[in-house]
């Protein structure tokens, strides 16, 4: 089976799936982006590059986005059509859904599957959000043959969005649950020393990406509230997704100087996926407030690490795991966030230990990453029949 995947090569979420893909025999996958994830290549492996315009600033200040727009569709059907004939793959599976989808459909690329992310969607919720973007986005999701999401209120919007029934599947990436579990005491030891953070101390730990909808400074305000009562209390930043937005970053600093709260904040650079469980097990605590949202894998990877979270309640945690095994606040306000922090540092029951216990057997018997290799191989499978006994 022959691969196009179009997704972002710079990201963990596209990365994952890739390596699924690659790892399984009979599989080739053509990737296209700007970034090549494998630069010193792969077996069964081919990157194609794209540039789209449209991320360019300069060149958009200069002939304005609609110019751009047209220019980059007429470009990139055309060399989505080339790219098409030389590789003739049988599925072309897109993620994150922009106007790709378009060019493809306009190259004659069938069949396309498009998985949304969650914030590919749940902006143009937002009360800022652009009307002509919308209705782009809509076309967007009109011009696959199937939609991936992970949960119930992305696939409510992306019909609104669309004005018009789509054909959706539920997966979810999932996680490896035999590297995401409890242990790793002798790395959790060394990592607390390389941070210097004395075993008295409690530790929580803000993992998401930087961007202003993930709240840090909200989370930091919270935990700036705390200290009276749980002075021997670290926030550790995850600097993850932050080359772009590092103006944030250097905001957030300034103001945990404001605050004079430096010894009680520590930074930890992006680390390996494999590394990861180190960080999840050396913290007491993940807490969790983004404005807009899709089910985070975060939330699957605490539970699998047996770690409690805490986090505000957005409609796409409705009816989740989260739910059962997670405090949820409802809300923005910051009083009940600090209480949930405090309420959860506090508690040392063993029946605290229990439920993240049963978190844990729900994330392997529910969210490993094989169901999902093992779904998207069949949706792969079922398209491309549907394909012959169409043609």
């Amino acid at each position: 089976m022959k691969i196009l995947m179009v997704a972002p090569g710079g990201s963990v979420h596209s990365l994952k799936p890739l390596k699924l893909l690659l790892n399984e025999k009979n599989i080739k996958v053509i990737f296209m982006d700007e970034i090549d994830p494998f630069p010193d290549g792969k077996a069964n492996y081919k990157f194609v590059p794209i540039r789209l315009l449209r991320k360019k600033r300069t060149l958009s200040k200069i002939f304005g986005y609609k110019l751009l727009y047209f220019i980059e569709d007429l470009y990139l059907s055309i060399y989505f059509k080339k790219v098409i004939n030389k590789y003739s793959p049988d599925i072309i599976h897109v993620h994150w859904i922009d106007e790709r989808i378009l060019y493809l459909r306009k190259a004659g690329a069938k069949p396309i599957i498009a998985s949304a992310w969650g914030t590919d969607i749940n902006q143009h919720f937002a009360l800022e959000a652009d009307t002509h973007l919308k209705e782009l986005k809509g076309k967007c999701l009109n011009a696959a043959d199937l939609i991936i999401v992970d949960s119930k209120i992305v696939d409510k919007r992306c019909s609104l969005l669309a004005g018009n029934p789509l054909r959706f599947e539920t997966l979810h990436l999932g996680i490896d649950t035999d590297i995401f579990k409890q242990g790793y005491q002798k790395e959790v030891i060394k990592l607390k020393e390389q941070l210097k953070i004395n075993d008295d101390y409690k530790i929580i730990l803000s993992a998401r990406g930087w961007q202003s909808y993930y709240n840090q400074e909200f989370i930091l305000q919270a935990f700036s509230m705390i200290l009276e009562e749980f002075p021997k209390t670290i926030l550790l930043f995850k600097l993850h997704n932050c080359s772009k937005v590092q103006s944030l970053v250097n905001m957030i600093k300034t103001r945990v100087d404001k605050l004079n709260i430096k010894n009680n904040i520590r930074w930890i650079d992006d680390v390996p996926l494999e590394s990861l469980p180190v960080v999840y097990n050396m913290c007491d605590l993940i807490v969790n407030y983004p404005s807009m949202d899709t089910l985070p894998v975060t939330f699957m990877e605490a539970a699998a690490c047996c770690r409690q979270v805490v986090s505000c309640k957005l409609p796409t945690y409705e009816g989740t795991f989260s739910e059962k095994y997670f405090t949820l606040v409802e809300g923005s306000d910051i009083y009940k966030l600090v209480d949930a922090l405090k309420n959860n540092l506090g508690d040392s029951s063993s029946i605290r230990s229990d439920v993240l216990k049963e978190a844990r057997a729900f994330i392997i018997n529910n969210y490993d990453q094989k169901f999902y290799l093992n779904k998207l191989l069949n949706i792969y499978n079922e398209m491309i029949k549907e394909i012959k006994v169409s043609a």
